[in-house]
């Protein structure tokens, strides 16, 4: 089985203990490195764990959570590609026309 989890699946995971995140969280073996499915991965999850991260409870807190995602989950890293920048920049270019 392979899934993507949000941005917010790790941050709510980690702010409140018990939650449905942090259950999830449990279930594919962020905490203990058992995992159960592969997680697919992104720079731009990445980078939104760490911008997300930094302004809720600081960067090193941000940096523990990115950690714990390369060192117990069974991860798939999907790369950017050319076609993938364009989009990105292309959503925020239309986005910020009025």
């Amino acid at each position: 089985m392979k899934l993507f989890l949000d941005t917010n699946v790790y941050i709510i995971g980690q702010q409140i203990p018990d939650s449905p995140e942090d259950k999830i969280l449990q279930w594919i073996g962020y905490y203990d490195g058992q995992c159960n499915a592969k997680t697919i991965i992104s720079q731009e999850l990445i980078n939104q764990i760490l911008r997300v991260g930094k302004r809720l409870q600081g960067k090193d807190w941000a940096a523990k959570i990115v950690t714990r995602i390369w060192v117990n989950l069974d991860c798939l890293f999907i790369p950017e590609t050319e076609q993938v920048l364009i989009e990105a920049i292309l959503n925020t270019v239309t986005s910020c026309e009025f």
